[in-house]
């Protein structure tokens, strides 16, 4: 009889999602938490099965979170600060460097929607990855029934944080957009007129969070439009993993569940493929043609090159050519190429030691703990907090420089915002929708609405 024993605490914090809730069984031999799927695979079988809807994580995958997150947040700060660097207008440049930035082929570290392509195929990969190892169902069933809490209770929060500030008119992203320019990355004149009142409020966390139609008019978090895509895109890959694993017809499975969710929601359709790709890759993450060094360095510069894109840079301009063909297929060629980048980032992860070391670096993993929590607070931080400083003392001090102390002031708050947040809001949700997720799969079981399968 195999012992789970659960740690309380970890080099990060509480227990929670991410980094803790790793068990003694779910070791290697060397007693380490598992950080390649190698040593993932070494796992016994019969360990797998007792996390029993524990997420078992490999930390590159934290670290590849941490990572998409920190390009978010330089997205929306690039995007509200240097306008220019977004969009490559030179009209509304604030310094040389921005438009020129815009133009070369090294955009990635701040492309918001290839860091999205990346966490949905992320999500995708972990939320599937410990069941087809363990062929436990209870796996997935844990999960799918408490999705919506685990999405709901943290995001809800940081509607409620923007709804507060917005109520007390401490908003001021409007105004510093007309005069710096970035309302032409972004048009706020309707933006953020939500009435603050009991009504909105509760419509806003219990149902637009994971069922709303992402319209940035009727949220107060604009980052919460991936919100429903991500809940839909897990409820694609737990329909995936139960009708995929031991089936000798994987593929056929991969494309008629992806044909239904395309044709049930079109608007998303490329962001869903991503999350069926990365369950893909769990499902055949054993059998995965590996590479040698020159052809990771390659391909690893291909995924940075094309998570640079933008059809109006220079430097992608002969790509646009697919600009048409991708149309037809009602596909966004900037959204194509950042799915295309994730994908192969991810897959070079799953298949290279070197590649999943670096993004097993303690830098990146601590990014992956508080990920989630940051990629929710920082912009309604950036649309308060950093606006003010730009607004209050850029014409005194000078714009670029009052813009980089307010980065770093942004920095400094948001980091042990996050933190706080993911110890106290996001563990109190990961645990409590795990609790009544087993609760309500004894009751189902019972009541024969749900028959497990294991391995």
């Amino acid at each position: 009889m195999l012992t789970t024993w659960r740690k309380k605490s970890s080099r990060y914090g509480r227990s929670g999602d991410y980094l803790n809730q790793f068990s003694v069984s779910s070791q290697t031999s060397t007693g380490s938490r598992p950080t390649t799927l190698e040593e993932f695979k070494m796992i016994p079988l019969e360990a797998k099965k007792a996390e029993f809807g524990s997420p078992l994580r490999v930390e590159f995958v934290d670290g590849l979170r941490g990572t998409a997150a920190l390009i978010v947040l330089l997205w929306h700060v690039i995007a509200v600060f240097s306008p220019a660097a977004a969009n490559g207008v030179s009209s509304i440049s604030h310094s040389s460097w921005e438009v020129f930035l815009f133009h070369s082929p090294i955009t990635f570290f701040y492309k918001g929607s290839f860091a999205v392509c990346l966490f949905f195929v992320l999500s995708g990969f972990i939320l599937t990855l410990s069941f087809f190892e363990a062929g436990d169902s209870s796996i997935i069933y844990i999960r799918a029934l408490s999705r919506y809490t685990r999405l709901v209770i943290p995001a809800g929060f940081s509607s409620l944080f923007a709804a507060l500030l917005i109520n007390f008119n401490l908003y001021y992203i409007q105004e510093l957009s007309l005069l710096n320019g970035a309302n032409q990355v972004l048009d706020y004149t309707n933006l953020f007129k939500l009435p603050v009142d009991i009504t909105h409020l509760l419509k806003s966390v219990l149902l637009d969070v994971c069922f709303g139609n992402s319209e940035f008019s009727e949220l107060y978090n604009l980052v919460l439009w991936t919100m429903p895509v991500e809940f839909l895109g897990s409820i694609l890959v737990f329909i995936f993993s139960l009708s995929a694993y031991k089936s000798k017809f994987s593929l056929i499975n991969i494309v008629v569940i992806a044909f239904f969710f395309l044709i049930i929601n079109k608007r998303f359709e490329i962001f869903l493929l991503s999350f069926l790709i990365g369950a893909t890759l769990a499902r055949f993450h054993r059998s995965l043609p590996r590479f040698n060094s020159i052809q990771v360095s390659s391909l690893l510069l291909v995924s940075l090159y094309l998570g640079g894109f933008g059809e109006s840079s220079k430097s992608y301009a002969y790509l646009t050519v697919l600009k048409p063909l991708l149309l037809r297929l009602n596909l966004d060629i900037n959204v194509f190429m950042h799915f295309l980048a994730s994908v192969i980032m991810l897959y070079l992860a799953i298949t290279s030691e070197s590649i999943g070391s670096f993004f097993s670096k303690r830098f990146f993993v601590y990014f992956g703990f508080i990920s989630f929590p940051l990629y929710l607070i920082h912009q309604p931080l950036v649309n308060s907090l950093s606006s003010w400083i730009i607004l209050r003392w850029g014409s005194t001090f000078g714009y670029n420089l009052v813009c980089l102390v307010s980065f770093l002031i942004l920095v400094a708050v948001a980091i042990p915002f996050a933190h706080l947040m993911k110890i106290t809001i996001d563990d109190f949700a990961t645990h409590w929708s795990k609790t009544i997720a087993k609760k309500l799969l004894i009751l189902l079981k019972k009541s024969y609405i749900i028959r497990l399968s294991r391995g």
